[in-house]
């Protein structure tokens, strides 16, 4: 949220995405009490799904006239003891990261 906040205060319009709709809403809502809701927009995406993902791009960046900054900041953690995690959970974050950031 720290980085949308820098963005928002600097007067850019940011794209908040997240595949968990709470968290994302969540953060929609502390933001939209400080800026102004006109520069703030909400998208629940997957970003290890490429397709989804150009989709999404194509999309906001037709919508706005361009993209001029992209924040590759997705993140997956699991609180749990390592022998307690089964592999796909395990898995998830490494493909969160790796994907993510394309």
């Amino acid at each position: 949220m720290g980085i949308a906040e820098k963005l928002l205060t600097a007067g850019a319009t940011v794209i908040l995405t997240d595949i968990d709709k709470e968290s994302l809403q969540k953060v929609y809502d502390l933001l939209r009490d400080k800026y102004d809701e006109e520069r703030m927009e909400k998208i629940i995406l997957d970003v290890t799904d490429y397709d989804a993902v150009v989709k999404t791009l194509a999309e906001v960046s037709c919508r706005l006239g361009g993209i001029d900054i992209i924040v590759p900041n997705a993140g997956i953690a699991y609180v749990a003891k390592i022998e307690d995690l089964e592999q796909k959970k395990i898995c998830a974050p490494f493909g969160c990261k790796s994907y993510g950031n394309f």
